[in-house]
């Protein structure tokens, strides 16, 4: 074996360790590592072959990893393969999907769920019904702590700017 493929196996170890540590599983980890130390776009032909994993496993794993923003598929022209990548910036990593969180879940809060409080408000005020108001408490909780959420995430998002 060279040591250049050493280096690869061996670094692929390490990651998939840390992956796994996030609860992802042993599929998963392996095709985060191996995109992630991949200086280019690799399809997903390849990953099947390299992991020994059916394409249908692979998909579903790189579909998740797509969906949570870690990956991005890239269609070449005149090409029926997928191919995926991984940009190996941590700090891109963890400022994109800081963004994604704010996309998937703060933009909403912010615009749903004040109309939906203003609107049981009264309902609160009035009601006897310790369920519904511990329910309100519980989101009205929710949203408070989504906005502080919000702040930490854009002045670290400036902060990580600053750095690049």
């Amino acid at each position: 074996m060279t040591i250049e493929k050493q280096f690869e196996e061996e670094m692929n170890g390490f990651f998939v360790s840390i992956i796994k540590g996030f609860g992802f599983d042993m599929l998963t980890s392996k095709l985060f590592s191996m995109l992630f130390i991949e200086p280019g776009e690799i399809s997903m032909d390849d990953l099947a072959e390299r992991t020994g994993y059916a394409l249908s496993g692979i998909s579903s794993k790189l579909k998740m990893l797509e969906g949570i923003g870690f990956i991005r598929k890239i269609k070449k022209p005149g090409s029926k393969k997928l191919y995926f990548i991984m940009d190996s910036d941590i700090k891109a990593i963890m400022r994109n999907k800081m963004q994604k969180g704010i996309e998937i879940e703060i933009n909403p809060v912010k615009h749903k769920i004040p109309h939906i409080l203003d609107k049981y408000k009264k309902q609160y005020e009035l009601s006897k019904n310790d369920r519904f108001k511990k329910q309100y408490d519980i989101v009205r909780f929710y949203y408070k702590q989504i906005m502080q959420l919000e702040k930490i995430l854009q002045k670290t998002m400036e902060e990580m700017e600053k750095l690049m």
